[in-house]
């Protein structure tokens, strides 16, 4: 416990330079760290601060709440999240309007580039699916 104090101690200390009496406690542990409780001494009307800290493989980094702690841990999660799992995570729906949407693009890209100019009607049925599929993300 010792060592993880070592680098919250500076960090706090680089804050509050006459920060003492440091006392702390393990909040959350998680895979992709911990999250400590830590208060301290800052010489300042003699109250006690505390801060949270979020210990990990990227070092550690000082949050002003537990809710900026449960974000930072959340976003640390998503990244680990593989391709696969974050397209299960939609709805059957939102995937086979995105497929739709990617087969009338590629079709409309070949066209253009077979043909050149697009006709007048495959210019209509790609600009009403592109509308339909963004329409439908934005509400």
């Amino acid at each position: 416990m010792a060592q993880t104090m070592e680098p919250i101690m500076a960090l706090v200390r680089a804050r509050f330079p006459e920060a003492d009496n440091f006392t702390e406690q393990v909040s959350l542990t998680l895979p992709e760290g911990t999250i400590y409780y830590v208060e301290f001494d800052h010489g300042e009307n003699d109250e006690r601060d505390f801060y949270y800290a979020l210990t990990g493989a990227s070092g550690v980094t000082l949050l002003e709440d537990a809710l900026d702690g449960l974000v930072k841990v959340q976003n640390l999660i998503e990244r680990r999240k593989s391709f696969w799992q974050r397209i299960t995570e939609g709805s059957l729906s939102d995937l086979v309007a995105s497929i739709i949407a990617l087969t009338v693009t590629l079709g409309f890209l070949v066209h253009t580039a077979v043909r050149g100019t697009p006709d007048q009607s495959l210019l209509a049925l790609f600009s009403l699916v592109l509308g339909y599929y963004f329409g439908k993300k934005t509400t």
